[in-house]
């Protein structure tokens, strides 16, 4: 039977067994999602859906605190574009049980090895918990896109060199940097099952990353001046978001998050960015300029439980870059052909690319590559080498602010 409740993370953690029977709990977002409870209370994820005419069901896991809604709505998004493919993963599931029953070692099958290895302590992640969610995303994305349909049913022994080159070459040649990722994920994977005694070899020893030209896309003052006007004809949260980027050369996904209590306006003024939240795993100080404070207390806020200051629909950070972005491109063409009306189009540029401009004029004001690393908080790996530039990341962020205000006014 079904309960008329609503699926969410609070409803799932509150279900009880009912005496009377099992029963559902529909998720309103992921058709065919359900949290399935037991008489006796037991809860688990299960995907129900359509394959030739019939319905399958899919046991996803069990809930728990490392398996909630959020991460069951990934796998069951993920499951589903697998069956919109013309796979049957109840189908696959069954087969790997009965060739398990068989004596078959389902373990060196290339999809059960994936999830192992997506499931294993992370070494490098300093808290052990694995990888940021961005991270795993990735992931995900290119088994299901990439490794899954073309190796889904093979033995890790049966995946040669040559395997791997004919799946990396056609994209390096027109995406040099995505085949490089892609290798470098495929590495770890294969190393990670040489050290559980999965694999003797690598089926990626001996392959060269393909090297592309690096992107130096820079904004020009008239850029730099169209860009700001352009975040002011933006409604909140883009424009906003813009802006910050550019005075704190923040990270994109570093500033959608800011949450207010990360932010400090006593005698010693900083954004503290969460070692969580950060690219290499470091906390960040960005030293908060009188520039930042005013656009900071300029912004609206949207009522949320995380204290975000991007936030659109009252739970998680703003993501809605790619079409905001095409609004700011349209309103930075305008300003610039009310400027000159022979400008017919802007070089593309990126988020990304605010920092690179930053830091380069960092560099023009004067400020050594110590400083300018330590503002965009690059990683130093050197023990020997402690010195954290506060002073000199005080003085270069102010000097940053100075210049941005002279370039758009």
């Amino acid at each position: 039977m079904d309960r008329a409740k609503t699926l969410t993370k609070d409803t799932a953690a509150e279900a009880k067994g009912d005496p009377r029977g099992r029963y559902e709990i529909r998720d309103k977002k992921i058709i065919g999602l359900r949290l399935s409870v037991t008489p006796t209370g037991q809860k688990s994820w299960v995907l129900r859906y359509m394959r030739d005419g019939r319905y399958r069901k899919l046991t996803l896991g069990k809930y728990s605190n490392a398996l909630g809604l959020a991460d069951a709505q990934r796998i069951a998004n993920r499951e589903l574009r697998a069956v919109a493919d013309g796979a049957d993963p109840a189908a696959e599931k069954a087969e790997m049980r009965r060739k398990a029953a068989a004596g078959i070692d389902t373990s060196q099958l290339f999809p059960a090895a994936w999830q192992a290895w997506k499931d294993a302590p992370k070494p490098k992640s300093r808290n052990q918990k694995g990888w940021r969610k961005s991270t795993g995303d990735r992931v995900d994305r290119l088994y299901e896109t990439r490794f899954g349909p073309v190796w889904g049913k093979r033995r890790l022994t049966e995946i040669t060199k040559a395997d791997v080159t004919t799946l990396l070459n056609p994209i390096a040649r027109k995406h040099p940097h995505s085949a490089a990722r892609m290798l470098s994920v495929l590495s770890t994977f294969f190393n990670w099952c040489i050290s559980q005694g999965r694999l003797e070899r690598s089926p990626c020893d001996g392959i060269d990353k393909a090297k592309g030209n690096k992107r130096r896309r820079k904004l020009t003052d008239s850029e730099f001046k169209w860009l700001w006007k352009a975040c002011d004809r933006e409604p909140y949260p883009m424009g906003y978001l813009v802006k910050l980027l550019i005075l704190t050369l923040a990270r994109r996904t570093e500033g959608s998050a800011m949450r207010a209590r990360e932010i400090h306006k006593g005698n010693r003024r900083v954004w503290i960015i969460p070692e969580e939240r950060a690219k290499n795993n470091r906390e960040h100080e960005v030293f908060l300029t009188d520039a930042m404070i005013a656009l900071l207390e300029a912004i609206p806020r949207v009522k949320n439980k995380a204290g975000l200051i991007f936030c659109t629909n009252g739970e998680s950070p703003f993501t809605g870059y790619s079409k905001a972005k095409k609004r700011l491109d349209a309103f930075m063409l305008e300003i610039a052909r009310d400027e000159d009306p022979d400008i017919t189009s802007i070089p593309n540029w990126t988020l990304h690319d605010l920092r690179r401009s930053g830091a380069t004029r960092m560099q023009k004001l004067g400020f050594t590559t110590e400083a300018v690393d330590g503002c965009l908080n690059h990683a130093d790996d050197d023990a020997y080498k402690q010195h954290d530039f506060e002073d000199e990341k005080a003085r270069a962020f102010e000097a940053w602010s100075r210049e941005v205000l002279r370039l758009v006014t």
